[in-house]
C-alpha cells in the first residue's frame, strides 16, 4: 500500500455502522432535531444500509460552530452543530467524521485551484493546508459538498479560492455530488458488503 493509501484508511470506521454523536444548541435543538433525522434518511439512503448505518445520539451542549475531527478518533465521536450550521453544514461535519479531508486540499489541486494564501483569516490557513489522502482515482470535484467556496474564511473580502478554468458554483452545501457518494462507497467498500 502506499502512504496515501494508508492515511485515507487508517482514519475509516472499522465496521460500516457509524456511531455520532450530534451536540447542539439548546435554543435550536428541536429544529435540529428534525433536520438531523433528514440529514441522516438522505445521507444514508445515498449510500445504502450495508454500506454504512448511522447510530445517532443527541445531547445538548452550546457549540458555537459547525465541525468534526476527521475519521475514527475512537470513544465518543462528536459532531459538533452550531446556530449557523444549515443541513448541507451538517452532511459536510459528518463526512469529515467518516474520514474525509476537503476536496481543495488535494494534493493535486493546482492543476484545478489556485489558493490566495494573502487573503486568508489569521487563524484558518489550517483548513486550506494540503493533505494526502486517498482518491480513488476519481476526478477533482470543484462542485463537492467538501469544496470551500471562493471566499471561505477571507479576511478582506477578496477570493481565497479561484478556479483555474471552472466559471460555476463552488463550495455549495445543497447536496452531495456523484464523488462525494463514491468516495463513501469506494472507502466503505460498498457493494463489497451487501
Amino acid at each position: 500500500r502506499t502512504e496515501t493509501q494508508l492515511a485515507a484508511r487508517g482514519r475509516r470506521w472499522k465496521s460500516p455502522m457509524t456511531s455520532t454523536r450530534i451536540y447542539v444548541r439548546k435554543s435550536e435543538y428541536d429544529m435540529l432535531f428534525i433536520i438531523l433525522n433528514n440529514v441522516h434518511t438522505g445521507l444514508f439512503s445515498s449510500l445504502s444500509t450495508c454500506c454504512l448505518r448511522s447510530v445517532t445520539r443527541h445531547r445538548c451542549l452550546t457549540s458555537c460552530s459547525c465541525a468534526s475531527y476527521v475519521g475514527f478518533i475512537g470513544g465518543e465521536q462528536p459532531v459538533f452543530i452550531g446556530s449557523r450550521c444549515i443541513v448541507g453544514n451538517i452532511v459536510h461535519e459528518i463526512l469529515h467524521a467518516l474520514g474525509f479531508q476537503h476536496e481543495h486540499t488535494r494534493l493535486d489541486r493546482e492543476n484545478y485551484i489556485t489558493i490566495f494564501a494573502e487573503n486568508i483569516m489569521s487563524g484558518m490557513e489550517k483548513n486550506f493546508k494540503k493533505h494526502n489522502g486517498e482518491t480513488f482515482s476519481l476526478p477533482y470535484d470543484i462542485q463537492s459538498i467538501l469544496h470551500y467556496g471562493r471566499q471561505f474564511f477571507s479576511a478582506n473580502g477578496k477570493p481565497t479560492i479561484i478556479a483555474n478554468e471552472y466559471e460555476g458554483p463552488m463550495g455549495q452545501r445543497a447536496n452531495l455530488t456523484w464523488t462525494d457518494i463514491e468516495k463513501v462507497r469506494k472507502l466503505y467498500r460498498c457493494g463489497e458488503l451487501c
